[in-house]
């Protein structure tokens, strides 16, 4: 069986990565590692996840990368190299996906091909009523 691997880039408002937690958290395929991407943030990710991590039946990691500017892509790679999953899910911080992403996207999968999602854009208040 596959291991997926779910990396989060990550930038300062770490309360999304409380919420990509709990989204993942209520998947109908659960991953087996999230590791948060960290280009830089000031706070610390584990003082805003650390209630969280008990319940996870997924490994969480996290890399960090010094505050040079918008790094976003070497983020990621940092992300990419500390996976042990065979199949890698790069996401956002402020994704908002319903309880059967991670399914969908592994179902969808094929060897030797990338799979590219695009962005919807909503509003704040549409944001917070989900």
């Amino acid at each position: 069986m596959e291991k997926i691997t779910v990396i989060v880039t990550l930038y300062n408002r770490l309360e999304y990565a409380r919420n990509m937690i709990l989204a993942l958290l209520n998947q109908t395929k659960m991953i087996d590692e999230l590791i948060f991407a960290d280009d830089g943030s000031k706070d610390d990710v584990k003082d805003v996840i650390g209630d969280l991590i008990d319940r996870c039946p997924f490994t969480i990691k996290k890399t960090y990368q010094a505050d040079l500017n918008f790094r976003a892509a070497r983020s990621r790679n940092n992300g990419a190299r500390e996976a042990s999953g065979d199949f890698l899910i790069f996401l956002d911080q402020d994704v908002i996906f319903s309880n059967d992403f991670i399914e969908k996207i592994y179902n969808a999968r094929q060897k030797k091909k990338m799979l590219c999602g695009r962005a919807i854009f909503i509003s704040k208040e549409q944001k917070n009523s989900i």
